[in-house]
């Protein structure tokens, strides 16, 4: 009997370790999985909002242009010297990706939250607060021509600008105004081909349902049927882990559909770039001009500038320090012109300065604390200049 229960515990051990080599055998046979948690705090008081400037609500949540307005359930209520405190789950992010040989590749990009946890407006209408965001969702595949061309389809990350999407891949907390307006685009669904020129120097070219990536625009018109359209030309160099990067991107297509006339093109231009003085001191920025076609006839074209500096410096291995100046100009206020929402009741000037301390409390996690103070210049006589001061602070980890 003890030679028998010694053979059983023999072979229990061999199909063990059989088991968990097959188990490691498919990780290492291409499935990934990884994902990021952000949760804090915040407070911001407001100054001259309320009914005189009932027009700029919105910007105050929806697409905020402060640092806790971006976590408010959608909707909610400013009036001047509003002060707001809220604990928030910015957002819990989880990405699987499978590998089949060296040609195909799956991937998706999973976010929860609900305006419970302050997350909402990330997940865009109230209709959606509660679900789960698919960020990024798509196939990729390789085909051996030159370096290298890599096809994509799906939905993705749009390759443009300097802010990443994830707020645990900033320096910052608070995204700048245009990108929460969606003046540039941050995810889209389409078509991407990438090629690598050399080590240096790359190309992305997409086609793409819209550069807003939702079927209504801000201001209720239906999307173009015909695709729109984009490119980058980046180019890097330097040690890994401290490359640096410029990028130059353009895109465009027919974002709307006018009430009467033909359609009109709507087209941007980007530059990016991120480079690194020394061993601790980084300089990123971007600028960006757009221009939306007008919807009606007899309307005026929609123009926008924009670009944010960001300097970021390592005091140590784990502290660093992060200074970011955003501008946004809608030049035209977006009266009945544009295919993304206007960034003020009028022509509105948005000034956004951000202080940022940030401490590594271990590989993948990270505690930043942010002050930012927002003024919006508007030529709308009723309108005082609005502005929002405001602190917050997130625990980030990447895993």
């Amino acid at each position: 009997m003890k030679k028998l229960i010694n053979l059983l515990a023999v072979v229990a051990l061999v199909a063990s370790v059989q088991v968990a080599n097959a188990a490691d055998q498919s990780v290492a046979g291409g499935f990934e999985a990884s994902g990021s948690i952000v949760s804090g705090f915040g407070w911001q008081k407001y100054k001259n909002a309320g009914a005189a400037s009932a027009n700029l609500a919105a910007d105050y949540n929806g697409f905020t242009a402060g640092v806790l307005g971006a976590y408010l359930p959608p909707g909610a209520v400013v009036n001047d010297k509003d002060q707001e405190f809220q604990f928030f789950v910015d957002s819990i992010e989880l990405d699987l990706a499978k590998t089949f040989g060296e040609n195909i590749r799956f991937r998706t990009d999973l976010d929860f939250g609900s305006t419970n946890m302050g997350s909402g407006v990330n997940f865009g209408a109230a209709a959606n607060n509660g679900a789960v965001l698919v960020e990024q969702a798509y196939a990729t595949t390789n085909f051996a021509v030159g370096n290298g061309i890599e096809f994509l389809l799906g939905r993705f990350n749009a390759p443009i600008g300097f802010e990443a999407v994830d707020v645990a891949n900033l320096d910052t907390i608070s995204h700048s105004k245009f990108f929460n307006a969606g003046i540039r685009p941050a995810n889209l669904t389409g078509a991407k081909f990438y090629y690598p020129f050399s080590d240096s120097l790359d190309f992305n070219f997409y086609l793409v349902n819209d550069l807003t990536d939702d079927a209504v625009k801000d201001l209720g018109t239906a999307d173009s049927n015909r695709p729109s359209f984009g490119l980058r030309f980046g180019y890097s160099w330097g040690d890994e882990g401290a490359e640096n990067v410029v990028g130059l991107s353009a895109a465009g297509g027919w974002e709307n559909t006018p009430a009467a006339g033909s359609e009109k093109l709507s087209y941007l231009g980007d530059l990016d770039f991120n480079v690194h003085v020394g061993d601790a001191f980084a300089v990123g920025g971007e600028v960006l001009y757009r221009l939306d076609g007008k919807l009606a006839t007899g309307g005026a074209n929609n123009k926008y500038y924009a670009g944010l500096l960001n300097l970021n410096y390592d005091f140590s291995d784990v502290w660093d320090g992060t200074f970011r100046y955003a501008y946004s100009n809608d030049v035209t206020g977006g009266a009945g012109t544009a295919s993304v929402g206007s960034l003020g009741g009028g022509n509105g000037k948005f000034h956004e300065v951000a202080l940022v301390g940030g401490y590594s409390i271990a590989d993948g996690a990270k505690f930043k604390l942010e002050a930012n103070y927002t003024m919006v210049q508007t030529d709308v006589a009723a309108i005082p200049n609005p502005s929002i001061m405001g602190l917050a602070g997130v625990l980030s980890y990447n895993f």
